[in-house]
């Protein structure tokens, strides 16, 4: 993937985070889920952003960024994690005027539910760390020699 292509990919998967953040922030009850899911959510967003400026900051983005390029491969990590992302802000999005008063109170994920999306999110999280891990051990090594 291009640099600009996966920038864009950043980018959306970031917007998508604020979303749902904000969203969290409109629910009354789940409290102790809510709060684990907005920090899980506010953490990938952060990741994120360190992923956008690798990219940015990238002088060969072909030998720099190998495994940064390798996550936003079709179906790859960043695929998962914009399509749990999309699924999780359609689920917590208010839809009408009447349903966005009782939404605004009521949890919408049921336990299981919950821990599914809990579970992609961190699995995605530790690959976005390995990638960054990764590249700054190839970046390491380029800027030695």
């Amino acid at each position: 993937m291009d640099p600009l292509s996966l920038v864009a990919s950043l980018v959306a998967v970031g917007q998508l985070a604020t979303t749902i953040i904000s969203y969290l922030k409109q629910v009354k009850e789940g409290s102790l889920e809510r709060i684990k899911l907005r920090e899980e959510v506010r953490n990938l967003a952060f990741m994120v952003e360190v992923l956008k400026d690798r990219v940015d900051d990238a002088e060969d983005p072909e030998t720099e960024l190998t495994s940064i390029r390798s996550i936003a491969i079709d179906g790859g990590p960043l695929d998962q994690l914009k399509f749990a992302l999309e699924s999780l802000a359609k689920k917590l999005a208010p839809h009408g005027r009447k349903r966005q008063i009782s939404e605004s109170i009521s949890w919408p994920l049921t336990r299981k539910d919950f821990g599914d999306l809990l579970q992609t999110l961190e699995r995605q999280k530790a690959l976005l760390s390995l990638a960054i891990a990764n590249d700054n051990v190839l970046w390491n090594s380029f800027s030695l020699n």
